[in-house]
């Protein structure tokens, strides 16, 4: 229970007795303990009446008939919904106690116990419950179990032994590898203790096992209790888990004490090198590529997110050169060395890019179409910006697509707008509301943005959040891309909103990434756009981040999102940054 500092239990026969010693709540509170079952919790005491309801109520529906709770004279007895107070004349000190009358005999609770039954009153203790210091007896038929400091457990007492390194965080730690090897990143997972009360989460930070641990009794939870909401707070402790692991990565790479093997060490090096890369630290991540043989393609995209492009185009020349690429990853580095060239060679990148279109409809058309989809994406995400005096550009796009969409004789050219609807298509077996469909959307926005048609831009960017928001929650770093777009398409009519889209975005990026990272940077970019009275200072604090990742901030059309080059999981893919049309900067 919230604000225990330690609890006893006697387990009897027909009758067990609980005791929370420290625990404290207001007498006039307690006497109707069931009315806090529905309460929205906002201070200590009252998440303690709320889980003491939670616990009554879910008590008297398994093998609970009658308990009577104590504190000072005051006496409670409850028996299903049914709640008697009265005052006795003993005086209880210490917390708050508990004697629980059982509809079955503590006999029969074991023996099916034994039998692999696990009923409400055990599945508590076990699962539910943290102790680090425990011990127990049974004399005269009863079983006395005590439990004392709730938030002290260390990496052995859940089931990590012998970690290649421990990190302290603040209300617990994380620690790498079991057993003085790098372990399975399928074991890797989160514990969380909030008020008493234990869960755990899958981690998903690369191929080696990270455990973390860490009490948080500020957390709130949802309305079942069964676990936390997955808001700032919540994703604020991913952040830190973030950090430390970064640290044990590199400790671990430079202990020369640790008999790691070499696929081992390519392994953390990869891992080491993601995690610089999603803390912004790209200066790092990129010396480290250069000290580790790991893929041509994670090179070439810090470099040219960095506008290094001959750097990046001879990265990526070397890998597809290779022999022993892939045929699967053949079509992604195609679409990245487009990506590169397209800046100075509209015509080769498109040339590249239908290359890798071909192998993907080879490959996936009838299978998966909207991995086709995908590949019409990628071509979307840059071609909108060649100039139309770039002829002999628009002639081969014309030629390659005007079969497929339909070709625009007022403007000579196949319709872009065309090309994104028949990539709508190709998903449309997945459904209006799969996650897939989230980034064609976000394509679809900035189009019409790019065509001055902000009215549509903001439906389909609107569109794309809910459906980012629906799967990942409200304080995912994944609803950036649209924010930003809902705000830039909101400009033209209301310029208010767009300043509140701004800050929102400011505000969460800020919170999950630390006041220092390049998004925060892109966000200080879209804010500069939005709120033209303080420009100024918006934009020089914006080009003060990204210069620290070594970016260049533009004044004309600023750079105001990386389209989740940061957070994705495995974003080793050349991608445009998203910057602000110059009808609207």
């Amino acid at each position: 229970m919230a604000g225990a500092e330690s609890f006893k239990l006697n387990l009897g026969h027909w009758r067990s007795t609980m005791s929370f010693l420290g625990a404290s709540v207001p007498a006039h509170q307690l006497r109707e303990p069931l009315e806090h079952l529905f309460a929205a919790p906002a201070s200590p005491t009252e998440w303690a009446l709320h889980e003491l309801a939670i616990g009554l109520h879910s008590a008297f529906r398994g093998g609970v008939s009658k308990v009577v709770v104590s504190q000072g004279r005051l006496r409670v007895s409850l028996k299903g919904e049914r709640v008697r107070c009265y005052e006795d004349k003993e005086q209880i000190t210490g917390g708050l106690h508990f004697v629980i009358f059982h509809r079955r005999s503590l006999g029969s609770f074991l023996s099916n116990l034994l039998r692999g039954r696990q009923f409400d009153e055990f599945f508590l203790l076990k699962e539910n419950l943290v102790v680090s210091q425990a011990s127990g007896r049974v004399k005269s038929g009863v079983v006395a179990f005590q439990a004392l400091r709730f938030h002290e457990i260390t990496p052995r007492a859940v089931g990590v032994d012998s970690p290649l390194g421990q990190v302290p965080v603040p209300g617990g730690w994380v620690c790498l590898g079991v057993g003085g090897r790098l372990g399975q990143g399928k074991d890797s997972r989160l514990i969380l203790v909030v008020r008493g009360r234990r869960f755990e989460f899958p981690l998903k930070l690369g191929r080696a096992q990270v455990v973390a641990f860490l009490a948080a009794d500020e957390l709130q939870m949802d309305i079942s209790q069964s676990a936390p909401v997955r808001n700032r707070d919540y994703l604020e402790i991913h952040r830190v888990v973030n950090e430390a692991l970064v640290a044990l990565q590199s400790q671990a790479l430079k202990n020369p004490e640790l008999s790691l093997e070499s696929r081992e060490k390519r392994i953390l090096g990869r891992q080491l090198c993601r995690s610089l890369r999603t803390n912004g630290r790209l200066h790092e991540a990129l010396t480290l590529l250069e000290a580790f043989p790991l893929d041509d393609s994670r090179r070439a995209a810090i470099h040219f997110l960095r506008g290094n492009l001959e750097e990046a185009e001879t990265a990526l020349n070397e890998e597809l050169e290779d022999p022993g690429l892939p045929p699967g990853l053949r079509p992604s580095r195609l679409f990245d060395l487009a990506l590169v060239k397209h800046l100075g060679d509209p015509v080769g990148a498109l040339e590249l890019w239908l290359e890798g279109h071909l192998l993907i409809m080879e490959q996936h058309l009838e299978r998966k179409p909207h991995l086709v989809s995908a590949s019409l994406e990628q071509l979307l995400n840059w071609w909108p910006t060649i100039k139309r005096c770039e002829e002999k550009a628009w002639n081969l796009f014309r030629e390659s697509f005007s079969a497929m969409i339909p070709w625009s004789k007022e403007k000579d050219s196949p319709s872009v707008w065309g090309l994104w609807e028949a990539a709508r298509v190709n998903k449309s077996g997945l459904g209006e509301t799969h996650p897939r469909q989230a980034p064609t959307l976000e394509i679809g926005s900035w189009l019409k943005l790019l065509e001055q048609d902000y009215e549509q831009s903001y439906e389909l960017a609107t569109r794309a959040e809910a459906i980012r928001k629906e799967r990942y929650g409200s304080a995912n770093p994944i609803l950036g891309h649209s924010l930003a777009l809902g705000c830039l398409s909101l400009l033209p009519s209301d310029k208010a909103k767009a300043i509140r889209l701004a800050r929102a975005r400011l505000e969460l990026m800020g919170g999950l990434y630390g006041e220092e990272h390049p998004e925060v940077g892109a966000s200080f970019g879209l804010l500069a756009v939005a709120d033209r009275e303080n420009g100024v200072a918006h934009l020089q604090q914006s080009t003060r981040l990204l210069k620290k990742a070594g970016l260049e901030q533009s004044d004309e059309s600023p750079i105001v999102c990386f389209r989740g080059w940061f957070h994705s999981r495995s974003p080793w893919d050349c991608r445009l940054p998203l910057r602000a049309p110059s009808a609207l900067s």
